[in-house]
């Protein structure tokens, strides 16, 4: 893909998208941990929630929990 291409010409995806765009902006953005949802995470695990229910109620999948909150769920 060194070559040369006229704007008119450059390779596209099947969206007509050039095909040489960078995917580093593809899926869903990295979740990012607050303070605010760490004691959340902590308050609804002493209560008794599930990682399961708690995932769902931060909109992340519970392997997300795990990986961003694992210490917040052993201390509950």
């Amino acid at each position: 893909m060194t070559q040369d291409f006229p704007d008119d010409e450059r390779p596209r995806d099947l969206l007509g998208d050039p095909a040489d765009m960078a995917t580093a902006h593809w899926g869903r953005p990295e979740h990012e941990k607050t303070a605010e949802n760490q004691q959340l995470v902590t308050v609804l695990k002493a209560a008794g929630w599930t990682n399961e229910r708690i995932a769902r109620h931060l909109g992340i999948d519970p392997k997300t929990l795990r990986k961003h909150y694992s210490q917040e769920l052993a201390e509950a």
